[in-house]
């Protein structure tokens, strides 16, 4: 996936018409020309903003400007999606990006210096390649396709694995019995020699020979042969198997020294917390637990970027939706949190993100999705946070700030807390929460001094952006589609069954007909909601959305209650797991969730409710009818993000929650410290 920015000559498509963007005409106006009647619009840049967060604008990109030689005019355009690519192709495109950019940020667009090719050897060998490094034209090349393709690193695709003699240089029984012999003595912890390698596998070979006729002999390997072969096997698993698989991570993830990031977007940290605080819920007042809080913030300006808040532990659906929430613009504040007096101006898509080894972030769809976006993932060392301290910092500094000091808190130890009741205690609720966050992080966090900046956030910000091309999807609407989770399934005449569940359209009868029946395609699926999947095209490189067969039971289900529906219908409706059994296993799920909201005598509901709500931050089911609260709560209007931020409604009871545990209104601006609440008994 491409990204692009406001610069000049960039072009962009509003309501069907393309326009190029002439001059800056402002602070922050443009003159717009169209494309094929010169009309002339002016626009401002919140108002181009606003249309790419709506959909109502998308980039285009220019394919005048990619080189016009054959080879490098197909590999910037025809290039697969990244998803479809095989591991040994990825490898060279991320090691031939890596140089793209290095070059670009050390020489600019030089193209022949001795300098620039000693540089060249050098950063080829860090990358751990073993040919012969590139010309300073060739490097030149691949530079100005991955410019013109919007930083694309399906640009930077070789097509050399095409070329050369396709056939075996050795019968397959040679080429088995090295292999066995790399295994045995090459890949082992006494470290044998190539020539070692080699003896064992001509003993192997003359074995064989023994077997045969003289006519039938298998020829004898040579050395650089064996070396060929050994190399083909991954560096790190080739150090694991001789050294030990420690040694190997320390060599191939040791990080030399503190990375510091030059500007804005450059270096971003992602972490999750557990927040010290029950919640509860936002109709029925009963506590439910601790929620999670997944958080995005930049290096250089320690502007928070993002965050995802919910029920969900950490999984790369919620480092998804922190992501997107810190690439997208947030426009809608003063509407959706109508406490939040500032704004947050911070939005992107950064050039790198830090994260530790958690297996969220080691997961296939991250990798995939950061690539298409053009961002580089960092691992930190095992057991050594400090390599991204920012984060880390500000999570704490959010737990205090937020959390601690509102009732319910559960402070940050056990002796902090001593024989203070958390879940009785309870009186903010999640929506409340959310909200609370959102002015702590615009009107707190980003207007203080930062002892580490000398400078609040929100200036250092404005400063370090303030003529930066900051780049966003050249199409927003793709971006759940790259952020959902990969899977590779079989396209059939049934359509595509994922999740014991099936998906087709007219879209995805066109494919099987252009490209043949029972194929293997890649798609992506958002874990909150099973009612669509998108399909890539093979043949045009684009995400297609396909629909549910069944959107009555599938619209809005999340992958965790489908889960829940599945194995109740297993066990309760005689191992049954059709459609019509799972509709029958979700409602009666929601009667004995709903029953379990109205008992008294539990602590936490985090299951029951992340099944009533999914895990999500939207809208939750209407609370039991056996006991309604006195009023309902208004619903406000929900953000881009997905978020509720209805108030609790003041004065409501049921009779399943005692009078003391009624929240009371909590005034937003009380967010940094607010004492316990006594309550009357």
């Amino acid at each position: 996936m491409s990204t692009a920015a406001f610069i000049k000559g960039c072009k962009v498509r509003i309501e069907g018409i393309e326009f190029t963007l002439v001059r800056k005409i402002g602070p922050d106006d443009w003159q717009l020309e169209a494309q094929n009647t010169g009309e002339l619009r002016r626009m401002t840049k919140a108002e181009m903003l606003a249309g790419v967060s709506g959909g109502g604008i998308c980039f285009v990109i220019d394919e005048a400007t990619i080189p016009r030689d054959g080879s490098a005019r197909r590999k910037a355009n025809a290039a697969k999606q990244f998803d479809l690519l095989s591991d040994g192709l990825k490898t060279v495109a991320k090691h031939r990006r890596r140089l793209v950019m290095t070059i670009l940020k050390e020489f600019g667009s030089s193209r022949e210096s001795e300098s620039l090719r000693k540089r060249i050897a050098t950063l080829w060998r860090e990358v751990g390649e073993t040919t012969s490094p590139p010309h300073p034209t060739t490097v030149w090349r691949w530079t100005q396709r991955f410019l013109a393709s919007g930083k694309d690193i399906r640009s930077l695709v070789t097509g050399y694995h095409r070329s050369g003699n396709t056939k075996r240089r050795y019968p397959e029984v040679v080429e088995t019995k090295v292999r066995e012999a790399i295994d045995a003595e090459f890949l082992s912890m006494e470290r044998g020699t190539y020539q070692d390698t080699l003896d064992l596998a001509i003993v192997k070979i003359r074995e064989e020979n023994n077997l045969r006729l003289e006519n039938n002999q298998l020829p004898l390997p040579k050395l650089e042969y064996v070396r060929q072969m050994a190399r083909q096997i991954p560096a790190f698993d080739r150090e694991a198997a001789r050294y030990g698989r420690q040694a190997a991570e320390r060599k191939f993830r040791a990080v030399l020294g503190k990375t510091i990031a030059d500007a804005a977007l450059a270096r971003v940290e992602i972490d999750h917390t557990r927040l010290d605080i029950f919640v509860v819920d936002d109709e029925t007042f009963l506590p439910l637990g601790r929620p999670w809080l997944t958080v995005c913030i930049d290096a250089r300006t320690r502007v928070i970027l993002g965050f995802h808040l919910g029920f969900d532990p950490p999984s790369y659906s919620t480092v998804a939706r922190a992501l997107k929430h810190a690439i997208m613009p947030k426009l809608d504040l003063s509407a959706t949190y109508p406490a939040v007096k500032g704004t947050w101006d911070a939005y992107g898509v950064m050039d790198g993100i830090v994260v530790d080894n958690g297996p969220e972030f080691h997961s296939e769809s991250l990798e995939a999705a950061c690539y298409s976006l053009g961002i580089d993932v960092q691992y930190c060392p095992r057991k050594q946070p400090w390599y991204k301290g920012i984060v880390e910092r500000a999570l704490g500094t959010m737990n205090r700030g937020v959390a601690h000091g509102i009732p319910g808190t559960t402070f940050s130890n056990i002796l902090e807390k001593a024989d203070y009741d958390a879940a009785s205690r309870a009186t903010v609720a999640l929506r409340t929460l959310r909200e609370v966050i959102h002015v702590w992080v615009v009107d707190y966090y980003h207007q203080r001094p930062h002892k580490g900046l000398g400078d609040t956030p929100a200036h250092a910000w404005k400063l370090e952006t303030s003529g930066m091309d900051i780049r966003l999807p050249v199409k927003p609407q793709e971006l759940d589609a790259v952020l959902g989770n990969i899977a590779t399934r079989r396209l059939t005449h049934r359509g595509i069954e994922i999740n014991s569940l099936f998906y087709n359209s007219a879209d995805a009868k066109h494919i099987s007909l252009k490209l043949g029946m029972d194929l293997s395609v890649t798609i992506r699926y958002d874990e909150e909601n099973l009612g669509h999947i998108y399909l890539l095209d093979p043949d045009t490189n684009e995400y297609v959305l396909i629909p549910a067969l069944d959107q009555t039971y599938a619209a809005g289900l999340t992958l965790y209650q489908h889960k829940v529906c599945r194995r109740f219908a297993k066990r309760e409706l005689d191992g049954r797991t059709d459609v019509v059994a799972l509709a029958e296993a979700k409602h009666t799920i929601q009667k004995l969730v709903d029953e379990d909201f109205s008992r008294k005598g539990k602590k936490t509901r985090v299951r029951p409710s992340r099944f009533r709500n999914g895990g999500k931050t939207g809208p939750r089911p209407p609370a039991p009818t056996s006991s309604p609260p006195a009023a309902t709560a208004n619903k406000l209007p929900v953000s881009s993000t997905g978020t509720n931020t209805t108030d609790a409604p003041p004065g409501c009871t049921t009779p399943a929650v005692p009078s003391s545990r009624v929240p009371r209104e909590l005034p937003i601006e009380r967010v940094q410290r607010i004492r316990p609440v006594t309550h009357a008994s």
